[in-house]
């Protein structure tokens, strides 16, 4: 019998949606991995230094700790993998050249910061590479390919343990935790190198914009996407017809689901199995894995039927869609919907019935107002939060501090003056719960839901994706009797209008919108010639950070009894309920 080979995912600087998209081989996923030890996978696994004989690279190298990095991998590897055009050749982050890195940061930090980005280094450039997948995502097709080959070929290397920092695993980006016992504190520090987005596009046509933010992150690109449009459209005074809109609501109910999907099954469940890694749930627990997949299948629907791509979208455009989906395929999600809607709902019960830890925020909820009376927030213009009178999206400088940490490469936010801020599903169900879809709104009666433990955000997460699975089959519903032809406009003629109108320029637009983790605002100005001369984005994550602090030394309190090795536990899992996005945070 031969000895499997041993393989490690490494993650340097990238967005995580070419490990997320190897999730499309589906069950075949399942038969590869059962050949390979998988040493190393941060996003999936805990985990301490490893050996390993092959390495697939998604990102680029932003300083000299993970030049360090690659080079062990190289050092005790048989094979190295770029994995993606950011791997590859750094993508549009290959601008972030030092000759110009002082003038993109100074766009977006102060002259002071120290940035965790010192430059851009493809994988190529800092060691060998013996293969690679291309595309953006990087092509599953490819990645099977290769695989396959190594099942059917093992290699083996030099034993020598590569050291990488100590991150928490099983989140999304690269973030430390540091606790004080005695001080009963405890700090989340993101460590992802900063990407510079907001600077990236200043000086270039507005549709550049949402192709740019779409790369923040592989888990909820469609948000970033969505939001960036409708920025653009608010500033040049663009309204999408109604099938347009309703086409962007049932897309992002599909992005709502799938990265709540992702977090619990890959990210949450683990703890509650006792498992420290994704994988092992995935080999102990097929039946379960198979529930998830068939929720997942149909999450990817969304992606390939309204965003015209597998993972960052392409068909939504300035003032609705470049291309009209294919009726039939449209219309018959709303069926494969319908046949996943159990699997969900046990899901919920997992989450439900689970003993989480004792925990409480007293951090204001912040979730956007709808725009339709009695319909569970996505999009709006005004903003609720712990004040009878909501505010406006587009004063929101006035109510949220945004402010540079230093020796952080993400910035913190919080309401004005210093009041911490908790924002996702866990605000969206304390605020609008009654208006939840029927099925959804049962559930969450059963469930035992907590609004002022932070844990439970699982939960919330869990209800929420009933909620938008029905969200989408009511949507599905209205659109059918749209005619699709509709949302297709002419970008050229949609420019050519909207810059012919008249006022002040250059012209301000601010959207907010909900993301999976909560509140996502973007913020644009563009010049007479269509071109961008300010952006600004606000993440959740950037949000939640002050608020997690704050309740992770409640629950160190609580829990002041306990080993510093439980308590340590209990930390990470509190980290892993708030559904970081470090991506996002460094954006």
């Amino acid at each position: 019998m031969h000895k499997k080979t041993k393989i490690a995912f490494l993650d340097l600087t990238g967005c995580s949606g070419c490990e997320v998209n190897l999730l499309r081989l589906d069950t075949a996923f399942l038969d590869i991995i059962q050949d390979f030890e998988i040493t190393t996978w941060r996003m999936l696994q805990t985990g301490a230094a490893a050996d390993y004989d092959v390495v697939f690279v998604e990102g680029y190298a932003c300083n000299d700790a993970q030049v360090e990095i690659l080079k062990q991998a190289r050092e005790t590897c048989a094979l190295v993998v770029a994995m993606g055009v950011c791997a590859m050749s750094g993508h549009v982050f290959s601008q972030l050249t030092p000759e110009n890195l002082n003038n993109l940061k100074a766009l977006v930090y102060s002259p002071e910061h120290q940035t965790v980005t010192q430059f851009v280094k493809p994988v190529a450039e800092v060691v060998k590479v013996d293969h690679v997948i291309p595309g953006c995502p990087a092509n599953i097709e490819v990645a099977a390919k290769l695989l396959n080959e190594l099942r059917q070929q093992p290699v083996t290397s030099k034993i020598l343990k590569v050291h990488q920092p100590n991150y928490v695993s099983r989140i999304e980006g690269h973030g430390s935790l540091k606790a004080d016992f005695k001080k009963e504190t405890a700090h989340f520090y993101p460590e992802e190198g900063e990407r510079f987005t907001e600077a990236l596009v200043v000086g270039k046509p507005y549709l550049t914009s949402p192709r740019v933010h779409s790369r923040i992150c592989g888990i909820c690109p469609v948000a970033h996407y969505i939001c960036s449009i409708k920025a653009i459209e608010n500033a040049l005074n663009i309204r999408p017809n109604i099938p347009s809109r309703r086409l962007r609501r049932i897309f992002q109910c599909g992005q709502m689901v799938q990265s709540h999907l992702l977090h619990l099954y890959l990210m949450i469940l683990p703890s509650i199995a006792g498992l420290g890694s994704s994988l092992d749930v995935i080999r102990r627990y097929p039946a379960e894995y198979h529930s998830f997949l068939k929720i997942k299948r149909v999450t990817e629907e969304f992606f390939d039927i309204i965003g015209g791509a597998p993972l960052h979208p392409v068909a939504l455009t300035v003032g609705g869609f470049s291309k009209a989906p294919d009726p039939a395929r449209l219309f018959g999600l709303g069926e494969k919907i319908s046949k996943v809607i159990n699997n969900s709902l046990d899901l919920v019960r997992i989450f439900s019935e689970f003993d989480w830890p004792e925990a409480v925020t007293s951090a204001h909820m912040l979730c956007i107002q709808p725009e339709i009376k009695d319909i569970y927030p996505m999009f709006g213009v005004r903003i609720r939060y712990n004040n009878p009178d909501p505010f406006a999206v587009d004063d929101y400088r006035e109510f949220i501090n945004e402010s540079i940490v230093p020796g952080r490469p993400s910035k913190v936010a919080c309401l004005v003056p210093n009041i911490p801020i908790k924002t996702g599903a866990l605000a969206r169900l304390f605020y609008y719960h009654q208006s939840l879809n029927p099925l959804a709104g049962k559930i969450l009666k059963e469930s035992g839901l907590k609004f002022s433990n932070p844990f439970h955000s699982n939960v919330a997460q869990a209800i929420e994706i009933v909620h938008y699975l029905e969200e989408a089959i009511r949507l599905l519903e209205l659109v059918q009797s749209e005619d699709l032809g509709r949302v297709v406009v002419d970008r050229k003629e949609v420019r050519q209008q909207a810059l012919e109108s008249s006022g002040l320029w250059p012209k301000k637009g601010v959207s907010a919108i909900e993301a999976p983790r909560g509140l996502l605002f973007h913020e644009t100005h563009i010049d007479k010639q269509g071109n961008v001369v300010l952006y600004n984005i606000i993440p959740p994550t950037v949000l939640n950070l002050a608020c997690l602090e704050q309740e992770a030394s409640l629950l160190l309190r609580s829990y002041r009894t306990e080993s510093n090795d439980k308590k340590t536990a209990l930390l990470e899992e509190l980290v892993r309920a708030m559904d970081p996005c470090i991506t996002c945070a460094v954006h």
